[in-house]
């Protein structure tokens, strides 16, 4: 899974700002990117896996800007999600995204803005906005242990071994 993707699982995740650091934790796979807003471009995951982003912060706006993703069946991970229906979109080299993070004026709303590109699968760019409400501050996150057996069958194609459960 990846962004903007995962903030349609059904899990917690945290926002905030250090310093002059945007600081993202998602409850599942531990995924955690921490994004100078400086417009500095940098890799957030030893693996290139969440692409290279660049952070500023526009107005009270934060906007981050990724590229360089990893190509990945997995694409826009709509299969995983209710409105995917099973299928899934692939994204390429080509993938581009910018996500916008704004705060309601009484601090209890996050608004979640995207526009996602890939000139390879997408023949325009692809929108999308979400919604969140602050939860207290001791809400607890707890560990999300991924099967990845279970989870390979997401990325599976019908020339792959039968899974074998429980072995």
């Amino acid at each position: 899974m990846n962004f903007p993707d995962i903030f349609n699982a059904p899990y917690l995740f945290d926002v905030r700002v250090e310093g002059d650091a945007l600081v993202i934790h998602n409850q599942p796979w531990e995924a955690e990117r921490r994004i100078p807003l400086n417009n500095t471009d940098i890799t957030t995951t030893p693996d290139g896996t969440f692409g290279v982003v660049r952070g500023r912060l526009e107005g009270t706006t934060v906007v981050l800007e990724s590229n360089r993703f990893t190509p990945s069946k997995w694409g826009l991970c709509s299969a995983t999600q209710f409105l995917g229906s099973g299928a899934d979109v692939l994204s390429s080299e080509q993938k581009k995204l910018t996500e916008r993070f704004t705060l309601s004026d009484d601090a209890l709303t996050l608004s979640y803005d995207y526009t996602l590109e890939d000139r390879t699968y997408l023949s325009q760019p692809f929108k999308g906005r979400l919604q969140f409400t602050r939860l207290a501050a001791d809400t607890p996150m707890y560990p999300y242990d991924c099967v990845e057996e279970a989870a390979s069958m997401f990325s599976r194609t019908p020339e792959d071994a039968a899974l074998s459960v429980g072995e």
